[in-house]
């Protein structure tokens, strides 16, 4: 193998590693409920078998928080969202506190219809997210999701 071959996959295993998702988002799972002119939207994503992600909250600047986001759907306004079925573990790394979540992650999203919207809308975003297993942390990713409701 020659030297630039060497370099090509050098290359290629490192961009490989760092697109590597730690999450996954269940679309078969989402409920999608209708109250008049308020839709309520759940997002379950689930966490790889041994990882956990930051949690949303953080108590330290050092850390990076779990974000979502959501591009706003033609006819709709966002009033709301929180990470609501969480299940959420304290660790202590030396003086360090911090609360992570693992396994089951739902998000749920409160819509509200405008005047001229008649159907309920597709939902595009990415959760951000940093991720870590009992060794290491890695580098934070966005992972893109579309919802697509019939």
């Amino acid at each position: 193998m020659n030297c630039s071959s060497l370099i090509i996959l050098c290359f290629i295993t490192l961009f490989s590693v760092q697109d590597k998702q730690f999450v996954d988002f269940k679309n078969e799972d989402v409920k999608v409920s209708v109250n008049g002119e308020q839709i309520t939207i759940v997002l379950p994503f689930e966490i790889l078998e041994n990882f956990h992600i930051q949690s949303e909250k953080i108590f330290d600047n050092n850390l990076i928080p779990t974000e979502i986001h959501f591009e706003t759907p033609n006819g709709y306004k966002i009033l709301d969202y929180q990470f609501s079925k969480t299940q959420r573990e304290n660790l202590l790394l030396g003086d360090l506190k911090c609360e992570v979540l693992s396994k089951d992650l739902e998000v749920t999203l409160q819509l509200k219809k405008e005047p001229s919207s008649s159907k309920i809308p597709n939902l595009k975003g990415f959760l951000y997210y940093q991720a870590c297993d009992d060794r290491q942390c890695f580098y934070p990713r966005s992972f893109y999701f579309n919802v697509i409701i019939q």
